[in-house]
């Protein structure tokens, strides 16, 4: 993934005026858990064409929130939410869970998010539905 460069980074503004949408209204509660340290942000960065003296630049793609959650000898790695497009952010964090043997839940308000994660072995779980 030598394109990718993904950071665990501190809450930011920025981070949470992209993130708003993705955080379906929850983006307080999302914000104070990554401010206690329940959930991790991270920082998807793309790597660049290297500048004419070799310099290798990095430009932000997106931001992921997760966290791990053990339960009953079982450890889930949950992504909450996530912004940016996914030139393989989530097969990082994919791969993160298999290395560790760890199950894996992704929380998505995106109609068609469900095909895109065929392909990494996810299954529908549920709806919800609020008034």
């Amino acid at each position: 993934m030598n394109n990718l460069r993904i950071e665990d980074v501190p809450w930011s503004l920025m981070a949470e005026n992209k993130l708003l949408q993705a955080a379906n209204g929850d983006i307080e509660e999302i914000k104070a858990d990554v401010i206690s340290g329940k959930s991790q942000l991270w920082v998807v960065l793309k790597r660049l064409t290297p500048t004419k003296d070799d310099e290798i630049i990095y430009s932000g793609q997106g931001y992921v929130v997760t966290r791990v959650e053990i339960r009953d000898n079982s450890t889930t790695l949950v992504v909450i939410a996530g912004v940016g497009k996914d030139s393989g952010a989530l097969k990082y964090f994919v791969d993160i869970a298999d290395e560790n043997g760890w199950n894996m839940r992704i929380h998505s308000n995106r109609p068609g998010m469900g095909r895109y994660l065929d392909k990494y072995g996810f299954s529908y779980q549920e709806s919800i539905y609020q008034r």
